[in-house]
Formats: structure tokens, sequence, C-alpha cells
């Protein structure tokens, strides 16, 4: 599982890199209003997710919210954030302002800090029908992180999305 994980956030991060250092891995993305669909495939595998990056005042990255389908044709759900987060509070996931999720992170790399969500329809479902997000933290210094996503797109890219092979 933590294998599968890390190969998400990989793809995430390194698929354009993998693509200049390997020329036999293709790539494809695909928008869905503020929602990207993208691909990476070498041979018989191929991994795909949808993904939103948010941007703080300076229109630099984040956060990153990623979908990927597993095996089974369930959800698993990552969400990336910053470091300095007071990891000992849940974080609260929002739709259109009703509380969704409390989730705990799970681990913090050098790249991040991550939290996942395996197949939760509830939530997928509040996603699918919502129009905005919120995820709210706290930092170190005890003060209160907000960060707003759009929804919109949301239902279409992830009707898209293939399973992972």
């Amino acid at each position: 599982m933590k294998k599968l994980l890390l190969l998400a956030f990989s793809l995430l991060i390194s698929s354009t890199l993998q693509a200049e250092e390997q020329p036999n891995i293709k790539t494809s993305t695909e928008n869905y209003k503020d929602w990207q669909l993208a691909c990476v495939e070498q041979g018989a595998v191929k991994r795909c997710e949808i993904k939103q990056t948010l941007l703080n005042k300076d229109s630099k990255p984040v956060s990153v919210i990623s979908l990927a389908k597993k095996n089974n044709n369930d959800l698993l759900m990552q969400i990336a954030l910053p470091h300095m987060l007071d990891l000992s509070v849940s974080v609260q996931l929002d739709v259109d302002g009703k509380k969704q999720a409390s989730l705990p992170f799970k681990y913090c790399n050098s790249v991040a800090c991550f939290i996942f969500v395996d197949n939760d329809t509830a939530l997928f479902n509040a996603f699918k029908k919502g129009s905005a997000g919120t995820i709210s933290t706290r930092a170190l210094t005890g003060e209160g992180i907000k960060l707003d996503f759009s929804l919109s797109g949301f239902s279409s890219a992830v009707s898209n999305l293939p399973l992972n092979k």
C-alpha cells in the first residue's frame, strides 16, 4: 500500500522528468476544468491520476490533491501538504462549507506531509456534487491554515480516470 502511495506521488512530481530521461515513456494530460488527468505509460504499465495543484497568493504550489483508481476500482486520494504544520492536529476537509472529514497525517518525507483517503464513497460523492472545497489545519506557530480548491470538473475527471494497470 505504501509503495502504491509513493508511486502515486512520484508520478505527480516526476512524470515530466521521467519522460525526458527515458524516451520509451509516454505521458498524456487532459484538463477537466480545474482538474487534470495525467497518465504515464511504459510498456504494459499505465498509471493515471487526477489532480489539482493548490497555489498560494504568489501563484506558487503549496499543496496537491490527487486521486487514482486502485486495481479493484476503488479510489485512493492523496493530499500533499507543506512542512511546518502541526501534525498532532487533524486536517479538516470541507465541501461547500460543510465538514466532510477529519483526517490524520500519515507521514512526511523530504517533499511534503501526506494524508490519504481510501475509498470514502461519501466524501467522493460530496466532491462530485460540490463546487468548492477547503482544507483546514494549523501551522506549528499556531496560525490557522486554509487552502481552498475548486471542484469544477471533478466529476468529469474522475469518470474518465482509467484503472491503473
